[in-house]
């Protein structure tokens, strides 16, 4: 995705560009990454407007499990 940005301020008008490369995997996958990184997982879905349309996606939230390290595996 291309994203192009225009600031204006005191000193007048500036454009840059910002290229991002995104690539969804399955929800299973983030899940697990999530997992392997000592945390409990849960999925908030995202909410929809009054119209019914879906305001995004929904996000991963991760919890670090008490006493879990995931750098010090023993």
């Amino acid at each position: 995705m291309e994203i192009r940005f225009t600031v204006v301020d005191s000193s007048g008008f500036r454009e840059f560009t910002d290229v991002i490369v995104k690539y969804l995997l399955p929800r299973e996958r983030y899940e697990a990454a999530f997992e392997r990184a000592g945390c409990a997982v849960e999925f908030v879905p995202g909410f929809s407007l009054a119209d019914g349309q879906p305001n995004g996606p929904g996000l991963f939230v991760g919890v670090r499990t008490a006493g879990t390290d995931p750098d010090n595996e023993t």
